[in-house]
C-alpha cells in the first residue's frame, strides 16, 4: 500500500508529461470503443432492417442498391418495373405476403413511400400508431424521427417534393395530411413516410397514367419457405429486365464489406496502441532522468533495486489505467455526440449506453501496454549505481 501511495504520490509531480501520455492511452481507447459501437449498431441494424421478407424485386441493376433503397431508404430507386410482375407475385401459392412500393418523391428530405398499410403490420406486428392508418389518396402515417423532426402532428398537411432530396421548386400541387404516427421501430423506417401505393400514379396522373395500376419501384415479398423463395426467385429473375434478390445474402455482402472496414479500423487502433505505448515509455524515461537524484537517496537509505523498479511499473500501469478509463469515458461521449449524424444520414441509431463487450479486456490490455512500456526505464534505473545517480542528481 506504501508503495502504491509513493507511486501515486511521485506521478503526479510532472502532470504536463503524464497527462499527455494519458491523453494518448485515452484517444486509442475512446477511438477503439466507438469503432466497436458503431459496428455492432450497423451489423444489427443491416440484420434487422429487412424484416420477414426474404426476396425484394426490383428493376435489373444493382443488386445492393436495391436492397438499401428498398429497406434502408439510402441512395436512389434503380428504376421502375410493370405492375404485371406484382400481379404475378400476388398470384403465387409461393408467396405468404407480398407488396408492391413506389418510391420517388419526398418531404423535408424524408421518403414518401407507397404501399399498402398491411405492409407495416406484416412488418412490424407489435407497432402502435398514434392517430389511424391511412386508407386514401392523401393520407399518411409518418415514422417517429419524422414525426420529431419535422415537429409534425395529426392533422398537419404538407406538399411533396419531386425526388428523394428536398427541393422546395418542385412540389406537387397535392396536399398530403398525416393521420397517423408510428411509435419508434429502430429500423430506417422511422424515417419515412408511408401513403398508398397508388399515390404516385395519381400524382403524375397528367402523363397519361392509369390510376388503378402504373410503374412500381420493387416488390418484397415473405415467402413461405426456402424452397418456395428459391422458385419465386428463379421464376422472377426470367422476367425481361427484372431482378430477384435474397435480401439475406445481399445484407452478409454488405457486412462482409464492413467486417473488412473493421480490420482496417482496428489495424489503425493497434498503430494507435503502438504509439500510446512508446509515449509512455518516453514518459516514464525522461521522469526516471528527471527522478535521478530521487532515486539515488532512496537506494542509499536502504530501498531494493526491486523496489526502485516496482515504482516505475507501477506508474506506467497507473498511467494507462487512468488512461483507458477515461478513453472508455470519451468513446461514449463521442458516441453520443455523433448518434444524431449517424442517424440522420444512415439510419443508424447509436446508443452511448450500450457497453462494449470486452471493455473490461480494453482496460486489462491497456494496463499490460503499460507493463511492457515501463520495462526499460525500469531495467535502466536497476542497473545504474546509485553513487552515480547521486552526483548527475
Amino acid at each position: 500500500m506504501e508503495l502504491l501511495k509513493l507511486t501515486w504520490k511521485n506521478m503526479w509531480h510532472r502532470k504536463a508529461l503524464v497527462i499527455l501520455a494519458m491523453s494518448t492511452v485515452a484517444i486509442a481507447t475512446a477511438f477503439i470503443v466507438f469503432v466497436q459501437l458503431l459496428n455492432d449498431k450497423i451489423e444489427q441494424t443491416a440484420k434487422e432492417g429487412y424484416g420477414p421478407y426474404e426476396l425484394v424485386v426490383g428493376k435489373a441493376g444493382s443488386d445492393t442498391q436495391l436492397m438499401l433503397h428498398t429497406f434502408y431508404h439510402i441512395g436512389e430507386p434503380v428504376g421502375n418495373i410493370d405492375y404485371a410482375v406484382y400481379e404475378y407475385v400476388e398470384k403465387s401459392p409461393w408467396q405468404q405476403a407480398a407488396f408492391a412500393m413506389t418510391r420517388g418523391d419526398s418531404y423535408e428530405g424524408y421518403p414518401l413511400i407507397g404501399v399498402d398499410s398491411n405492409y407495416l403490420s406484416t412488418r412490424y406486428p407489435g407497432a402502435k400508431v398514434k392517430g389511424a392508418i391511412y386508407s386514401q389518396v392523401g393520407e399518411v402515417v409518418v415514422g417517429a424521427h419524422v414525426a420529431k423532426s419535422l415537429q409534425l402532428q395529426i392533422g398537419d398537411t404538407f406538399f411533396a417534393s419531386h425526388g428523394e432530396v428536398h427541393s422546395s421548386h418542385e412540389q406537387h400541387e397535392d396536399i398530403f395530411e398525416v393521420v397517423g404516427i408510428l411509435s419508434p421501430l429502430g429500423t430506417p423506417d422511422d424515417q419515412a413516410i408511408f401513403t398508398t401505393l397508388n399515390y404516385a400514379w395519381l400524382l403524375h396522373d397528367g402523363e397519361g397514367m392509369n390510376r388503378e395500376r402504373g410503374p412500381i419501384t420493387s416488390i418484397v415479398i415473405q415467402p413461405k419457405g426456402l424452397m418456395e423463395l428459391q422458385q419465386l426467385a428463379d421464376q422472377l429473375n426470367e422476367f425481361d429486365d427484372v431482378q430477384a434478390i435474397y435480401s439475406g445474402k445481399i445484407v452478409s455482402s454488405i457486412l462482409s464489406f464492413v467486417d473488412t472496414s473493421r480490420t482496417f479500423v482496428y489495424l489503425i487502433s493497434m498503430v494507435a496502441f503502438i504509439i500510446a505505448l512508446m509515449a509512455v515509455m518516453l514518459v516514464l524515461l525522461a521522469v526516471s532522468l528527471q527522478r535521478q537524484k530521487d532515486i539515488a537517496l532512496l537506494r542509499l537509505i536502504g530501498k531494493s533495486q526491486n523496489y526502485i523498479v516496482s515504482t516505475i511499473v507501477l506508474e506506467g500501469m497507473w498511467i494507462t489505467l487512468l488512461g483507458s478509463i477515461f478513453g472508455l469515458i470519451l468513446g461514449h461521449i463521442v458516441t453520443g455526440i455523433f448518434s444524431p449524424i449517424m442517424y440522420e444520414k444512415f439510419s443508424v441509431q447509436l446508443d452511448a449506453f450500450q457497453f462494449v463487450s470486452g471493455e473490461g479486456w480494453i482496460v486489462l490490455i491497456c494496463v499490460v501496454i503499460g507493463l511492457f512500456a515501463s520495462i526499460w526505464p525500469a531495467i535502466r534505473a536497476y542497473r545504474t549505481d546509485p553513487l552515480t545517480l547521486f552526483h548527475q542528481g
